[in-house]
């Protein structure tokens, strides 16, 4: 008798919020309640199992004349980042990212994205501040 056993390791997929403001008029921008339906299970997207952290990213692009922004929010799940659970800005090519990263569900909604960067600012200025109060 022949017996067909199929194994599979399952682990737990992450699931981040997917989807960008310039094409979801409603429910992605950060002025906007965030729609329910965009958040995904990561390994179903491309990417597959690779897809370990979300990631939010805050855009501000020129428009084709280069004369008003025009900002944008890219929600979306990603692949191994060395500064996850960490933003930090990019600049380049007339635009500017403000770049999140975090690893556990959902977390680029906002909320904790704004926790993360709140922190930031803290120890910045403590950095910056801190020595003219020591001495």
């Amino acid at each position: 008798m022949n017996r067909l056993f199929l194994c599979s390791i399952v682990g737990d997929a992450i699931k981040c919020y997917v989807c960008n403001s310039a094409i979801d008029k409603t429910g992605c921008s950060t002025t906007q309640s965030l729609n329910p339906n965009f958040l995904k299970d990561c390994s179903e997207l491309a990417g597959g199992a690779k897809n370990t952290i979300c990631r939010k990213i805050d855009q501000d692009a020129p428009n084709h004349e280069g004369v008003e922004s025009n900002i944008r929010v890219i929600r979306e799940c990603g692949q191994d980042d060395p500064v996850t659970n960490t933003c930090y800005q990019k600049a380049g090519f007339g635009g500017r990212q403000y770049v999140c990263s975090c690893d556990h569900n959902g977390c680029n909604s906002g909320a904790d994205l704004q926790m993360v960067f709140a922190t930031m600012v803290s120890f910045a200025t403590v950095a910056l501040l801190g020595p003219k109060f020591l001495l």
